[in-house]
């Protein structure tokens, strides 16, 4: 549970402490009635407060955890735990501007806290503010130099806004005060990647999973390696292990899925898009492929459905466009094929 550094005084420690064990043992209806008690014994008890707000925001009542944290404050208006709990509750409600109020109340009483400071680039972050976010992050850095996490967000901020030399420069920075950072040299490989540097991305992945077998992302990335290098035996190897790690990773079974069509096993190449969408409904590509396999095996009906679920999820997908123009044109509907064709040509897809 959380603590504050205003500890009960008196038969409210008991209490609290009883209510303590109580959530060790996962029985929250005598934590709850043991920390009832312990308010009721010392109504300022900033702890029992602070474990009772805690343990509603387990149980997903959001709303009497923030009575919680108020009442703290409405005792002590300067716990800064109490703000970032409240924070931290308002994120989860989507409310970003209540949460940045709280995290700039925080620094306001501690203006090195770093996880406010973190706490407000992931929001600025979320809401495209790169500039803002990158100002937190590095004076996170400013604060703690050798802090991990804020190097890799300023990478992966880096990575977003196309600056590849600057990400590039974070994960090395990190890997110099932490070599085995199995996150850093991934995104290192996916850096390499980008950049048509295969050789140096395979090492990359390779080195991370040294460090950490089971990171499914890292298989996943040399499986679309080896797919690049035209060896699917390795590429279906690494994507089959994914799966073994992170069975609903829906990318994996996509591109499971297209080993499988390429090969000509339409079957096994339905069964894992199939999968794919049932993890993720909205899987555009997904969807693009099994109507492609709908097309190859002559059911225009199941093929027209799947492309139409394309472009409703991207309206912009040029290629569902020219998959339909092809069917159109097919079943001799030379008008709704040749807009078809055009919608693609005009979202950028041309054919010779």
């Amino acid at each position: 549970m959380g603590s504050s550094s205003r500890k009960p005084k008196g038969d409210a420690v008991d209490w609290n402490n009883k209510g303590s064990l109580y959530d060790k043992q996962g029985d929250i209806i005598n934590t709850m009635k043991y920390l009832d008690r312990a308010i009721e014994i010392n109504p300022n008890d900033a702890e029992a407060w602070h474990n009772k707000g805690f343990l509603y925001g387990n149980l997903g009542d959001a709303v009497n955890a923030m009575k919680c944290y108020d009442r703290i404050l409405e005792i002590y208006p300067n716990d800064a735990e109490a703000w970032h709990n409240k924070g931290v509750l308002y994120n989860k409600e989507g409310d970003a501007v209540n949460a940045m109020k709280c995290y700039d109340r925080i620094l306001e009483i501690y203006p090195n806290d770093a996880v406010a400071w973190h706490n407000k680039g992931v929001l600025y972050n979320k809401e495209g503010d790169a500039v803002n976010a990158m100002k937190c992050y590095d004076r996170i850095l400013e604060i703690y130099p050798n802090d991990a996490e804020a190097w890799h967000n300023k990478g992966f901020l880096y990575g977003n806004l196309g600056d590849a030399v600057n990400a590039m420069k974070c994960y090395d920075r990190i890997l110099e005060i932490y070599p085995n950072d199995a996150v850093a040299w991934h995104n290192k490989g996916v850096l390499y990647n980008k950049e048509g540097d295969a050789e140096n991305a395979m090492k990359c992945y390779t080195r991370a999973l040294e460090i950490k077998p089971n990171y499914a992302e890292a298989w996943f990335n040399k499986g679309v390696l080896y797919g690049k290098k035209g060896d699917a035996v390795n590429a279906m190897k690494c994507y089959t292990r994914a799966l073994e790690i992170k069975p609903n990773y829906a990318g994996a079974w996509h591109n499971k899925g297209v080993l499988y069509h390429k090969q000509g096993d339409a079957e096994n190449a339905m069964k894992c898009y199939t999968r794919a969408l049932e993890i993720n409904p909205n899987y555009a590509k997904a969807w693009n492929n099994k109507g492609a396999l709908y097309y190859k095996e002559g059911d225009a009906v199941n093929a027209m459905k799947c492309y139409d679920r394309v472009i409703e999820i991207e309206p912009n997908y040029a290629g569902a466009w020219h998959n339909k123009g092809v069917l159109y044109g097919k079943q001799g509907d030379t008008e709704n094929a040749n807009k078809c064709y055009d919608k693609a040509k005009e979202l950028g897809l041309h054919q010779d």
